[in-house]
């Protein structure tokens, strides 16, 4: 699709800017912030959800979750709190494909296109890209007028990006 609008080159010398095309940090588990290994090693069963790239430690979660035990899923926790406990998405490289392209494209132009279906924490790259684009389920084709300038983007986010980690546990 891309080639509808651009030249496609592999040599970032012979390139007038990147499209980088991510999905928001994910992880694979049970069922989000549930991992039922974690409850088999001795844990609650909760841990984090990450909304970054890095592998992230939950230091400033509360201790004390103020949400109690679930008696369907196991009714002896009483306690949901992920406090010092460890989350790493599955798709890590995301963020590698990203700075390793900004490092290849020199002083050019790179623009993240970021699809994402919760809130995320961008810190970890928005300094060293030159445009995030930010959608949600959206084709590609709409992003990509977009770039090409037939249309002028606008929007409000639904949801807040928040800075960093710490300031999702704090809340």
């Amino acid at each position: 699709m891309v080639r509808k609008y651009y030249h496609i080159t592999d040599n970032p010398a012979e390139a007038d800017f990147a499209l980088v095309f991510v999905s928001s940090p994910y992880q694979n588990n049970d069922g989000g912030s549930y991992d039922s290994y974690d409850r088999e090693t001795g844990g609650n069963g909760y841990i984090p959800i990450t909304l970054q790239y890095q592998t992230y430690t939950a230091t400033e979660a509360r201790a004390q979750s103020i949400a109690a035990g679930d008696p369907v899923i196991d009714p002896a926790v009483t306690n949901r709190s992920y406090k010092d406990k460890t989350a790493t998405p599955s798709n890590t490289m995301d963020l590698a494909t990203i700075l390793t392209t900004r490092n290849q494209m020199g002083d050019k132009p790179v623009i993240v296109v970021t699809n994402i279906t919760r809130p995320m924490v961008f810190h970890e790259f928005e300094h060293r890209v030159d445009a995030i684009v930010v959608r949600f389920g959206i084709g590609e084709q709409a992003v990509l007028d977009i770039i090409a300038g037939k249309y002028e983007p606008s929007g409000l986010l639904p949801v807040q990006m928040p800075a960093n980690m710490e300031t999702v546990e704090r809340q």
